[in-house]
């Protein structure tokens, strides 16, 4: 009822485990009802070519700071592969139940993470950290595909990436819940500032039958821009102070939590490396920063500028906003 959290109730800033955008888009058309094909009851971006979603984050990386300021982080959060199922053959259903049991056992391909690394510099450093997997297992289905050897283990947990053009990491079936991780990269030096670096994660899904054919089930894409590091050390500051926030709701035995602890040791890394000083680094909703006070209301108008203190622009506003209000009347007590 409460969440995931043990009944404690938190605020969406608080189950927030990334900070990526993300945009739902519909292809809508007015009025109603002049559309035959309209958009299916529980349909996804996956599923409806009449929605689109798109995710995008961006970490900049600093220049000319050490490769502490040039490590870049991004969380992410897949959908777990398909286990094995059993798929009798056309004879086999002709046959009685006993032989239709002894059906052919059909291994479903794992999903697999595709990078596509664009123009990302090729000696950079980059690593995988998945913690619900282990990585000997991803290794081992790797080695299946005849390509050359991109992965290799660095902890239990961990793999590194060779960054060539694109690379294929499977993921081991397992049987319920999603799988969340985190993608580290460390730029090399002689980066410049104005450069803008981009590469692309989707996931694939493993093939279920012959002859049926692959899809893609999400995607992202992570943005790298080079900047002077005296301009991102602010925003540096800011997001580790909220994440450090954030860092305090989550259970020691969440799926986020060793994530979160890699993660922050980065950033933190980072904000030193730019010039900060993280040990000064508080945890804090707004970052650090003081929220402005909610502005004193005007005298009544026909029209207010401002209501309720919700910052909203009327005089900006080409349609009249509308509020929707429920009062509750009870007799006074004697």
């Amino acid at each position: 009822m409460d969440g995931p959290y043990q009944n404690q109730r938190l605020t969406i800033q608080q189950l927030v485990t990334g900070l990526h955008y993300c945009l739902v888009a519909e292809i809508f058309f007015w009025p109603p009802g002049t559309v035959t094909d309209p958009i299916p009851v529980g349909a996804t971006p996956n599923s409806s070519d009449r929605l689109a979603q798109r995710n995008l984050s961006f970490d900049p990386s600093g220049n000319p700071g050490g490769l502490s300021s040039h490590t870049v982080q991004h969380t992410l959060m897949v959908k777990p592969s398909s286990p094995r199922i059993d798929v009798p053959t056309p004879k086999a259903k002709r046959q009685s139940k006993t032989a239709a049991s002894q059906a052919i056992r059909e291994e479903i391909e794992p999903d697999e993470l595709i990078i596509t690394w664009g123009n990302v510099p090729r000696g950079t450093e980059a690593t995988l950290f998945l913690p619900e997997l282990d990585a000997d297992e991803i290794l081992a289905l790797s080695s299946l595909r005849q390509h050359p050897v991109t992965l290799a283990k660095v902890d239990a947990n961990t793999i590194s990436m060779k960054v060539a053009d694109v690379t294929f990491i499977p993921l081991p079936a397992r049987q319920l819940g999603n799988l969340a991780g985190l993608l580290t990269l460390t730029l090399p030096p002689g980066i410049r500032a104005g450069q803008v670096f981009k590469l692309s994660v989707q996931q694939c899904s493993g093939i279920v039958l012959p002859r049926r054919a692959r899809k893609m089930l999400g995607a992202f894409q992570f943005n790298i821009p080079v900047s002077p590091d005296a301009e991102i050390l602010p925003k540096a500051i800011h997001n580790l102070s909220i994440l450090r926030y954030i860092q305090q709701t989550i259970p020691s035995g969440n799926r986020w939590t060793p994530i979160f602890t890699r993660w922050l040791t980065g950033l933190a890394g980072k904000v030193s490396g730019l010039g900060g000083d993280p040990t000064q680094v508080p945890p804090s909703p707004t970052g650090g920063d003081t929220a402005p006070p909610c502005p004193v209301p005007e005298p009544c108008e026909v029209r207010p500028h401002d209501l309720l203190c919700m910052n909203i622009p009327w005089d900006d506003c080409d349609i009249e906003g509308e509020l929707e209000l429920k009062l509750r009347f009870r007799r006074k007590g004697k």
